[in-house]
């Protein structure tokens, strides 16, 4: 072994070592808690939007294009997010993404405000905030190892896991909360005023993370290279390019539960309506476990083996599933809870990885291109579950077993390519050390 590769063996090592401290800076924790209350603020805005769209319309279907209307530009536009992030500044990016978004918060708020306001002119104002957010989501990624030193990476992305684990567990509650307390109308001005809380705490943090690709330019043909260029550093280097592939089974495998589960519990299991959103709220505490525990098992497992591993630990997870009917509201605690501590590990690991291997001028669009191809199956996967589950006559257990078989298919394939590797993934490192 030359001595570059072994500097740079025990640099990973050393990394590896202390991802479990506690990572030192103001900068994490002001970029730590701007993500924190731009969560708090979608949590409120997504329970607050579809009420407020019935109260106008009275209409189940429109509440549902309210709905789509915020979720489809992640697919369209997050591909072109992520060049846009790499070809100019990630920090200014991120709190211009936060003003303009705080400013069509306030627009619409004040629109609703009128006589007569009608909700067919809300949908354009929810597309451009969701085409908004697909941008910030590579930027943060981005930007992210800017704000704390590369041995921290896998705590850093533990902490942003938990707090995604926390808010799913708590914030459903502390929505609801608020617009009973407020009402639907003013839940949306708080909305608005976490966008520029979020971009105060941003233009605090003294980190730098100038233009990722200076080669990059914002024309069209640039912008499509610079895919095309995204796409063939994703499929360089095998943790990303296999571990890609392992996000769309999860998710195929994930959604096709996920997307009839609340069927499954008041119809299958019997559980009223409360009941249901508490056992999906109390299952969040596996993902917070997952989390946390994430940087101590990187540092003892290789992470293509320690991702498959959980794979399959899902796959009991969603097994357990199958017992449900049997052990009741609690079953089906045990069961998710399972499932979404291992899915944590996975999303931690795979993106402490993903930070690590690729060079920074290609994180941001590398970032939108994998987790927009990982999410392409998603309405797939529910819409495949709810037609098997109507061909079931309402049994869900076809579906449980799919997901089950398709968890397991992916552990299989893995275990034959070269995401279980040490050797390519070190030589991966190093070719990634060399390009930058």
């Amino acid at each position: 072994m030359s001595g570059a590769e072994n500097s740079h063996s025990t640099l990973y090592a050393q990394c590896r070592a202390a991802d479990g401290q506690m990572i030192p800076g103001r900068d994490f924790r002001a970029l730590w808690a701007a993500y924190t209350i731009s969560i708090v603020g979608d949590w409120a805005y997504r329970l607050a939007i579809p009420l407020v769209v019935y109260d106008l319309t009275r209409s189940p279907f429109l509440m549902s294009l309210s709905y789509a209307a915020t979720f489809a530009p992640f697919i369209i536009v997050m591909p072109f997010g992520g060049v846009l992030a790499d070809a100019v500044d990630r920090k200014r990016l991120l709190w211009i993404a936060d003003f303009i978004s705080g400013c069509i918060a306030l627009a619409i708020c004040l629109y609703l405000s009128l006589p007569g306001a009608n909700a067919y002119w809300l949908m354009p104002g929810l597309a451009v905030l969701g085409a908004i957010s697909s941008i910030s989501h590579p930027a943060f990624q981005g930007f992210l190892p800017s704000t704390v030193p590369a041995q921290h990476l896998s705590r850093a992305n533990s902490l942003i896991t938990t707090s995604d684990s926390v808010l799913n567990l708590v914030a459903p509650a502390i929505g609801g909360s608020l617009v009973a307390l407020l009402g639907a109308y003013n839940v949306l001005w708080l909305n608005a005023a976490s966008f520029f809380l979020s971009m105060a705490l941003i233009l605090v943090i003294r980190a730098q993370n100038p233009v990722g690709d200076g080669a990059l330019a914002l024309s069209v043909s640039s912008i499509f290279h610079g895919l095309g260029q995204g796409l063939k550093t994703a499929m360089h280097y095998p943790i990303i390019k296999w571990g890609t592939l392992l996000f769309i089974l999860v998710n195929f495998s994930s959604h096709l539960i996920l997307g009839n589960i609340i069927y499954f519990l008041t119809r299958d299991i019997g559980l009223g309506p409360e009941l249901a959103g508490l056992a999906l709220g109390l299952s969040a505490i596996g993902a917070i476990i997952g989390s946390l525990m994430a940087p101590k098992l990187m540092q003892r497992v290789h992470p293509g083996r320690l991702m498959l591993a959980c794979v399959f630990v899902s796959a009991i997870g969603t097994a357990t599933l199958l017992l449900a009917e049997h052990l009741g509201f609690w079953g089906v605690v045990c069961a998710r809870s399972i499932t979404m501590a291992a899915e944590a590990v996975i999303v931690v690991t795979m993106f402490t990885e993903r930070q690590r291997v690729v060079p920074t001028q290609y994180l941001s669009r590398v970032v939108a291109i994998t987790r927009t191809i990982s999410y392409v199956p998603v309405p797939l996967a529910a819409t495949l579950g709810g037609y098997i589950l109507a061909a079931q006559a309402g049994d869900m257990s076809m579906v449980i077993l799919l997901s089950m078989v398709v968890l397991i298919g992916c552990v299989v394939i893995g275990v034959f390519t070269p995401f279980v590797s040490a050797d390519d993934e070190k030589e991966t490192r190093m070719d990634t050390t060399a390009s930058v």
